[in-house]
């Protein structure tokens, strides 16, 4: 197919049209392709002007996010045909080479993976009161450790990178089993100092960890203190606080959404599957029955009080009814997501990114949350990166 296109769409609030603006600004410098955007004007909250802009009527009685998404998954009947197309959110921006997303393309429509599996995303489209129960445990958590550790307040620039950087040491830990296994020996037989590694050091007596410089930079507060105190079990084996129907708390994961596809969809979903992302795909003429059917579901979830008002739960769906469970998917590095709140996320000297424990060389970057935060060193490596190329 030599037709090729990218697409956005764009509704209501100007965040989302600001949003717009940068991501397009950024591609438009990185591709000669067409760029579409897809809009209600009558719901954004000030004018656009784009060359390929479509203005579409939305249903009246869809809220702005409902209209976005039913743009979003209509696309396929709004376009021209015989082009193949990249669909971009408008938090997806350019890393490095766009342009190659094209060649990736595999029948009937391609996605990325997300950033965790089913189970995990399954309280974020199901609604089901697990994520607001978990949320507000993790308050509850973050209040009683404020209250036991003197340094979480302290201001001084130093001390928060310096605490940031050994909750990452400590996670990269707890990634690998060995090297868990290694750090617990390792805890038991060291005393009074344990060395973390070369930046950070435990004095066990007054149980706060310190810097390699000397400064004081945490205190230590027991794990089943902690769940006590917020009504709480703590895991060893899980490294984590375990909640009401066994919800682990920053990890949580639960089977609702699997539950509310089967009554809805009568379809069997596998609870640990792999599922897709929706910030970025590729489609084609082969991809209309597909997005037909995704549109559909989407729309027969808007007034069901047991889904949230998303398009992923249902595309879940979708690819289950297509029977497309095995169906490759695009490489992370075509939809990198970066979670601002991670400790794993970091740039490396060659411009790559540690994601997760992997190292990418990314395409297109998925920032869903701190869009433009210039105090996060990944957001200043992308601007860097579009301005040295």
């Amino acid at each position: 197919m030599d037709k090729r296109a990218y697409v956005f769409v764009v509704c209501g609030a100007a965040i989302h049209l600001d949003t717009l603006k940068m991501s397009y600004g950024i591609l438009k410098n990185k591709t000669n392709y067409p760029i579409y955007i897809v809009t209600d004007p009558e719901r954004n909250e000030y004018k656009i002007s784009y060359p390929d802009l479509i203005e579409i009527e939305t249903p009246s009685r869809l809220s702005h996010h409902q209209a976005s998404i039913w743009l979003k998954t209509s696309l396929n009947k709004i376009l021209p045909n015989n082009t193949l197309y990249a669909y971009l959110d408008t938090d997806i921006i350019v890393y490095n080479n766009p342009d190659g997303i094209f060649d990736q393309f595999i029948p009937p429509i391609i996605f990325a993976p997300d950033h965790c599996k089913l189970g995990q995303f399954s309280s974020y489209a199901a609604n089901c009161g697990c994520q607001p129960y978990y949320e507000e445990k993790r308050k509850e958590i973050q209040t009683f450790l404020s209250s036991q550790d003197p340094f979480s307040i302290n201001l001084s620039e130093y001390i928060i990178n310096k605490r940031k950087q050994l909750s990452e040491s400590t996670e990269r830990i707890k990634r690998s089993s060995m090297s868990f296994l290694k750090f617990i020996i390792r805890y038991i037989f060291s005393y009074p100092i344990f060395h973390l590694n070369k930046d950070f050091y435990l004095n066990k007596k007054n149980q706060i960890w310190y810097s390699n410089d000397h400064a004081p930079v945490m205190k230590r507060t027991s794990m089943r203190r902690i769940a006590k105190a917020c009504n709480l079990k703590w895991s060893i084996f899980e490294q984590d606080f375990i909640g009401k129907d066994r919800i682990r708390i920053f990890h949580p994961k639960c089977k609702h959404l699997v539950e509310a596809i089967q009554q809805k969809f009568n379809i069997n979903v596998k609870p640990n599957w792999q599922h897709w992302n929706g910030g970025v795909f590729l489609f084609s003429d082969a991809s209309h029955d597909f997005m037909t059917t995704w549109h559909q579901a989407t729309l027969d979830i808007f007034n069901d009080s047991k889904w949230k008002v998303r398009d992923q739960g249902t595309l879940i769906a979708t690819a289950w009814i297509y029977n497309l469970q095995k169906h490759p998917t695009l490489h992370p590095e075509w939809n990198l997501i970066l979670d601002y709140h991670s400790t794993g996320n970091q740039v490396c000297n060659d411009d790559s990114i540690l994601c997760r424990g992997v190292k990418y060389q990314p395409k297109l970057i998925h920032i869903y949350h701190h869009f433009g935060d210039t105090s996060w060193d990944i957001w200043n490596q992308i601007m860097k990166q579009n301005t040295q190329s």
